[in-house]
């Protein structure tokens, strides 16, 4: 195939150096997989993983030489498919520090066929007067909203730990020329910007995601302990200020390398590697002047690189290293590179799948720093690869015998699925498996009483010797209706009155976690349980799954869904909500809250929350998720609740329970006779 592509050595070289790179660079071009072009092609893996699909399988297209090595590229798609790439020096065997004066910018390259063949365009045409050289980090490029082409780009300024404020420039004849480099932000120090990393909100505001180290941290090695920010511009890239109120955390790393993508509502997302085995995410509301306390996500990784991108239908796509860390704070392994997607604005992620997993079993590769151009055939994702030492050292990673820049055009991930709109049966030859899935409502209030304070001795549980909460009446209906039924759940103990006593027939199994909010639900954990459950069980702690692991264990054809009482948080419900509606084909009917009044902290938050519900459920139903809203606030009055301000009485369980039958009765189709 042709191959128009290795850069010109600028250094003199031996011979035997120069004839050893030809060779190599013979070899690579001569293998099988450099000519992988086979359309679907989805390639093999032993990781317990989906796989990426291809186009293009990967390739090595451009080589590691003796003299430089390949990292952090920077790639851009142009409307008539054409796409262009750079990269920086990378932190070859040389000391580039001594060759920044000669060697500031480095080459280019184009694709005229998709990401197939690559052609060098010689040097980028861009003045560079600044101190520091393009080395390291990564470069970005960016189409504006006024029609030009932006270039950022990370610089390496000698003394200041492979880090300094990044360069942008700008060009009107798409990458033909540049405008002179001119450094972002202030004020110079020990900055890091790594590639695909320029954004332009919607009202127009240039982002720039840097990372800076945090004084007194010279004993660290290798990007030491950063916090993650923004330099922000409004006027085009003329004037820069920064975010007030950076990302932080007290972790060995910090928020490393940090990334950026819009949201809704002008909502910003950040995503950073850290030293505590996962990517972090933080939010700004403020067009990136302030960030959130960082949170996990469950995207696994150790301190490795990322690159977050906006597909072009609007879901979000990450491309890291999907791996357990070899130990806290380490930055090997970093390899698989796989991709993620989010189809909720990043507050959940889909599944690893994978794209490159060579070097897995032997820890002994990285693959690392994509970067994504977006065309009509797919995504064209260029990154590099590297040795690795297994024992997790930077030892060895720059020998230029092994890895390069690697290339391949990957398929669009599939769109979310969405259940079938033919009509719904029960999975299970006419039995209901149904989910009760929420709180300590959906539980059933323990019997016990006030220890102290001014309802001391009062009962905040139910004594009630049949059953759990709503759960009894409602399956007493469904049994007086002739509906057959299986109630599923990982808990079994009855939480009801006197010594754990059930009434003959009662079906005990739930998922009511008392105490769970909706995060708690989405992740699992341990649940708070009364001693003598506990004792009567010969555990002393109980603990549930998450609910994916939950719906993929119990198949439930309903689910009924009662959660939000502890701590009103409305975000994780979406999550919740969508994540239902992605992992199971159950019918999902979601109560609004119960009411609540005093003594119970934020009563006043129910309204809110139940309005905030009401439009997640129909946007929910427009976009075909089987989701059906069930108004038991309308059903119950605060007359109806236990002296605690938020658990319902024995009378308001029935009610409950009267809700939820005529739900699931209108469902089948049978209509709801009324029940006494």
């Amino acid at each position: 195939m042709p191959l128009s592509f290795p850069m010109p050595l600028f250094f003199p070289i031996p011979r035997t150096v120069v004839l050893a790179f030809v060779f190599l660079s013979l070899a690579i071009m001569e293998s099988p997989l450099a000519h992988a072009q086979t359309s679907g092609v989805e390639l093999k893996s032993s990781l317990p993983f989906a796989r990426a699909r291809f186009v293009v399988a990967p390739r090595i297209f451009l080589p590691h030489s003796p003299d430089r090595s390949f990292i952090g590229p920077g790639t851009f798609a142009f409307e008539n498919g054409d796409v262009m790439m750079a990269a920086p020096w990378g932190r070859p065997p040389t000391n580039f520090e001594q060759l920044a004066a000669t060697h500031p910018v480095p080459p280019y390259y184009r694709s005229r066929d998709g990401g197939r063949t690559w052609e060098s365009m010689g040097r980028i045409r861009m003045e560079w007067k600044m101190p520091g050289m393009i080395s390291d980090g990564g470069i970005s490029f960016l189409r504006l909203q006024d029609g030009r082409l932006a270039l950022l780009t990370h610089r390496h300024v000698a003394g200041l730990h492979g880090g300094g404020l990044p360069a942008i420039a700008f060009s009107h004849d798409d990458g033909e020329t540049w405008s002179p480099a001119q450094i972002v932000g202030e004020p110079e120090g020990v900055w890091y910007v790594m590639n695909d990393r320029l954004r332009q909100m919607r009202r127009g505001r240039l982002l720039v995601p840097a990372a800076r180290r945090i004084q007194g941290t010279s004993g660290y090695i290798e990007g030491d302990r950063t916090v993650a920010l923004c330099f922000f511009s409004d006027d085009g890239g003329l004037t820069w200020k920064r975010s007030r109120l950076p990302a932080s955390r007290d972790d060995l790393r910090g928020m490393a390398e940090p990334a950026v993508a819009e949201v809704g509502g002008g909502r910003l997302l950040m995503l950073a590697r850290t030293g505590s085995g996962s990517l972090f995410a933080s939010e700004s509301i403020d067009g990136g002047d302030s960030w959130s306390q960082p949170r996990p996500t469950s995207l696994i990784s150790a301190c490795s690189s990322l690159t977050l991108n906006t597909l072009p239908d609007g879901r979000l796509i990450v491309f890291y290293n999907h791996v357990e860390p070899l130990a806290r704070g380490a930055f090997f392994p970093r390899t698989p590179l796989c991709y993620a997607v989010s189809s909720d604005e990043g507050k959940s992620w889909g599944p690893p799948v994978i794209i490159d997993d060579d070097g897995v079993a032997a820890k002994d590769r990285q693959n690392i720093y994509p970067s994504a151009a977006f065309t009509a055939e797919g995504m064209v994702l260029v990154w590099s690869s590297h040795q690795a030492d297994p024992r997790g050292s930077f030892a060895g990673q720059y020998n230029p015998r092994i890895g390069g820049g690697k290339c391949a055009v990957l398929a669009y991930p599939d769109p979310p699925s969405r259940p079938s709109t033919e009509a719904w049966k029960p999975a299970t030859s006419g039995v209901l498996r149904i989910l009760p899935l929420g709180d300590s409502i959906t539980r059933g209030s323990y019997l016990l009483k006030y220890q102290d304070g001014p309802y001391a001795g009062q009962l905040m549980g139910i004594a009630s010797p049949e059953g759990g909460g709503y759960r009894k009446p409602l399956q007493d209906r469904l049994r007086r209706a002739g509906i057959p039924f299986d109630f599923v759940g990982e808990l079994n103990y009855y939480a009801h009155g006197t010594a754990g006593r059930a009434a003959p027939g009662f079906d005990p199994h739930h998922q009511g976690l008392a105490g769970f909010s909706n995060r708690k639900i989405l992740d699992g954990g341990v649940v708070p349980t009364p001693k003598d459950v506990l004792a009567a069980l010969g555990r002393t702690t109980v603990s549930v799954r998450g609910i994916r692991d939950v719906l993929e264990s119990y198949r439930p054809d309903i689910v009924l869904l009662m959660s939000g009482a502890n701590r009103f948080d409305a975000d994780s419900r979406d999550v919740l909500v969508r994540t239902i509606g992605e992992q199971s084909h159950a019918i999902l009917l979601v109560a609004t809250l119960t009411p609540q009044t005093a003594p119970r902290a934020g009563w006043e938050g129910v309204a809110e929350y139940n309005r905030s519900l009401r439009s997640l459920v129909a946007a929910r139903r427009a976009a075909g998720q089987r989701v059906a809203l069930v108004d038991v606030h309308a059903a119950l009055s605060k007359e109806d609740l236990l002296p605690d301000g938020v658990h319902p009485n024995l009378a308001a369980m029935e009610k409950i329970a009267e809700a939820w039958f005529r739900a699931i009765a209108d469902y089948l189709g049978q209509g709801a006779p009324s029940h006494p």
